[in-house]
């Protein structure tokens, strides 16, 4: 895929599935925003395709949510509930239904205390989780986080990531983009894409042992800390409130 007469992405294959937890790494420049964009529907690859089961992406899509590093970038509305409403007005649902579904959400995430906030009075993890609950309102089946928690302090970042094992247990495809050795480990597999082509593809601790690795020998430091290497057994040790 090329832009402006510079090639972003070549030749990757990529499939994710409901339910796995996928980390995108690579250097500033590699892809990582394009290839998000693409999956999300919002670009087109110049050859080959984005398939959503087994029809073709025409476009953007509902099922699969974008959140974006800030979350004032997505915001829509002064106060919560009408923020995550948005895009149900949108499809023109009944209030019923849309308060329904605004209702269901905010408590999925644990955020009913601010259904009548004012947007611009939420901390950083409140805010990330109202762009969550945004974009999961609409249905969405994979979700796709272009270094959604960046900006968040260590304990909103942890309360958002236990969140989003939540929403994985539950079935969601989860991709996050990310240049941070402890969210990669709760990857099942790590992408690292480096000048728009794929040079790893594989579980965390498989991505650590590697020499040329930017965290070589992180798997092992873990290790030695008593945390598992990654994927399942590290999720299982983190959800029991091991070191959060």
């Amino acid at each position: 895929m090329a832009r402006g007469g510079q090639q972003i992405l070549r030749g990757v294959d990529l499939a994710v599935a409901p339910g796995t937890w996928t980390a995108l790494v690579g250097r500033n420049g590699a892809g990582k925003s394009t290839l998000l964009r693409v999956l999300k529907g919002i670009e087109r690859p110049d050859a080959g395709g984005v398939y959503l089961g087994s029809g073709p992406l025409e476009g953007p899509d509902p099922r699969i949510g974008l959140v974006l590093d800030s979350p004032e970038d997505q915001g829509v509305a002064p106060v919560v509930e009408d923020d995550i409403a948005f895009g149900l007005e949108l499809q023109g649902l009944p209030p019923a239904e849309i308060g329904r579904r605004v209702g269901e959400v905010l408590g999925r995430l644990d955020i009913a205390g601010l259904r009548k906030r004012p947007a611009h009075t939420l901390s950083g993890g409140q805010a990330q989780k109202v762009a969550l609950a945004a974009v999961l309102v609409l249905g969405a089946r994979f979700l796709l986080l272009d270094e959604s928690l960046a900006h968040l302090s260590p304990p909103e970042r942890d309360r958002v990531l236990l969140d989003l094992e939540g929403l994985r247990s539950g079935g969601l495809g989860l991709v996050l983009a990310t240049h941070r050795a402890d969210e990669v480990l709760w990857a099942d597999r790590v992408v690292w894409l480096e000048q728009g082509r794929v040079r790893f593809l594989g579980a965390p601790e498989e991505l650590f042992a590697l020499p040329e690795c930017p965290w070589a020998g992180y798997g092992e430091r873990c290790r030695r800390a008593g945390v598992p290497p990654g994927g399942a057994a590290f999720r299982a040790w983190a959800v029991m409130g091991q070191g959060l």
